[in-house]
């Protein structure tokens, strides 16, 4: 009997990673962020997500 995995791919910086669709709990579009002052560089800012602040990390 043969099994089928399914995975998303992604980047990170030059390295790729797959996990399996059964992990994850939604795929969404990046709406605009925004930039938070001060913020530490690798932090490029937050984004409203159904209402709630969602940090998004680089």
């Amino acid at each position: 009997m043969s099994r089928e995995l399914q995975i998303v791919g992604f980047q990170v910086g030059r390295e790729t990673y797959g996990v399996p669709i059964t992990s994850l709990h939604e795929i969404v579009r990046v709406p605009e962020i925004t930039a938070v002052p001060d913020a530490p560089e690798y932090m490029e800012g937050v984004i409203n997500l159904r209402g709630k602040i969602v940090s998004v990390m680089d």
